[in-house]
């Protein structure tokens, strides 16, 4: 696909640009192109201090950039560093199912602390189908949180 080779040729420049060596593995799924970028220990720190900040700054970014060269591309990017988003994503869900099997025996609704946008989707969709309990966001942003409520 075009569209990877390019994209990985954009983060690629961008990071170079920033200093950094970096290599791309990419993945495409039904609906969002999966950038992983592999960098040594110490530069990937300093992009994912503070909730990843540096990361999220990158993929706006890069998703700029993409959308200007590929304004049809129909694909949402997600940008990753040494699987960090990866990792997240695992504990996040886990996390949810125990915080939502409480919720389900004690009836008391649970509130999670602030999560990033990318955060609080996964903790909604871990819990899509998950039986006695439905989840809301609260809040405004940077605060905005996720509740496990149960289900009456």
């Amino acid at each position: 696909m075009r569209e990877i080779e390019t994209l990985q040729r954009i983060c690629q420049e961008i990071i170079k640009r920033m200093g950094f060596e970096v290599k791309t593995q990419a993945s495409v799924s039904e609906d969002s192109l999966e950038l992983n970028l592999v960098l040594h220990k110490e530069e990937a720190k300093l992009l994912l201090f503070q909730r990843a900040e540096g990361l999220n700054a990158l993929q706006h970014i890069i998703r700029v950039v993409v959308k200007k060269d590929f304004p049809d591309l129909g694909l949402r990017i997600i940008l990753d560093i040494n699987n960090y988003r990866k990792k997240k994503l695992e504990f996040l869900k886990s996390f949810a199912k125990e915080l939502a099997q409480e919720v389900a025996l004690t009836k008391k609704a649970k509130e999670l602390p602030p999560m990033s946008a990318f955060e609080r989707r996964a903790i909604h969709l871990a819990l899509s189908d998950f039986p006695n309990v439905y989840t809301e966001s609260i809040g405004q942003e940077p605060n905005r949180r996720v509740v496990i409520k149960p289900k009456v």
